[in-house]
């Protein structure tokens, strides 16, 4: 498990108005401002991630270190992008 933080377009780019319709659960959000964005544009969404029940200190902590494990598994997988 990893702290991420994916964008609202990256999130968006595989859902459609219709999805967003009755209430959009979004599981492992992580850091993520996607049920921020579409609670803003008037939808109703939830976010759930174990991380929660972390305090804002063990985050603070655990961010250098997943952070570099990101930057890992994107080195390792550059070749798949170009």
């Amino acid at each position: 498990m990893l702290l991420t933080s994916r964008s609202y377009i990256e999130y968006r780019a595989s859902l459609t108005d219709g999805d967003l319709t009755g209430v959009t659960l979004d599981c492992g959000d992580g850091a993520a401002g996607f049920v921020a964005e579409v609670a803003a544009g008037g939808a109703r969404a939830l976010a759930a991630d174990p991380l929660y029940a972390c305090s804002a200190p063990a985050l603070a902590e655990r961010l250098p270190i997943d952070l570099a494990k990101v930057c890992d598994l994107i080195s390792a997988k550059l070749i798949s992008f170009k």
